[in-house]
């Protein structure tokens, strides 16, 4: 994960890539980055599905990031409820 510095409109750019994910089966499959708050998924980040052996998604986020700042994968389908199972840290 990388997050670069914020814009002008406070909004930091960040890029996820990620290897060794199993890929997204099923139509209502799908990965979630959260930012952790109070050691639980927080704040929702980009969601993305994962078809090959490495996956690259691009987000803003809102909110101030510093190197404290702890973030989490989740995988959602339709037997997880929402935020899913974090299945990364």
């Amino acid at each position: 994960l990388r997050v670069g510095a914020p814009d002008n409109g406070g909004n930091w750019p960040a890029e996820f890539t990620v290897s060794g994910l199993p890929a997204s089966k099923g139509k209502y499959a799908y990965y979630e980055i959260f930012v952790l708050r109070h050691g639980k998924p927080g704040y929702p980040c980009a969601g993305f599905r994962v078809d090959g052996a490495t996956t690259k998604v691009e987000f803003t986020v809102p909110y101030e990031v510093s190197g404290t700042t702890q973030w989490v994968v989740t995988s959602v389908n339709r037997t997880d409820r929402w935020p899913g199972r974090i299945v990364m840290t």
